[in-house]
């Protein structure tokens, strides 16, 4: 007897497989999947703070301490990578 599998996705979009015993079905799962993107970028400090740029995606922040500043950095580029994302998805 064959095996095959049910994928779920939780709201936490972790995959659960339960294995039930029958033949084995082609199945498919769809859910959202973080990926880490190393982006190179340059922070300065200023009379009132720090500032940050990426120049590959023209993203510039600023933050009144460095740590500040790099939050801000890896929000923005989150924001201009979907924005891309999304813009290459309507040109298709």
């Amino acid at each position: 007897m064959l095996a095959w599998e049910i994928a779920t996705a939780t709201p936490a979009n972790e995959v659960i497989v339960h294995v039930v015993g029958g033949v084995m079905l082609p199945n498919a799962v769809k859910l959202a999947v973080a990926a880490t993107v190393l982006m190179e970028c340059e922070f300065s400090t200023e009379d009132d703070g720090w500032k940050g740029s990426c120049a590959q995606l023209s993203v510039t922040v600023r933050g009144s301490n460095f740590e500040e500043a790099k939050k801000h950095m890896e929000a923005a580029l989150q924001t201009a990578i979907e924005s891309l994302l999304r813009d290459r998805k309507m040109a298709a």
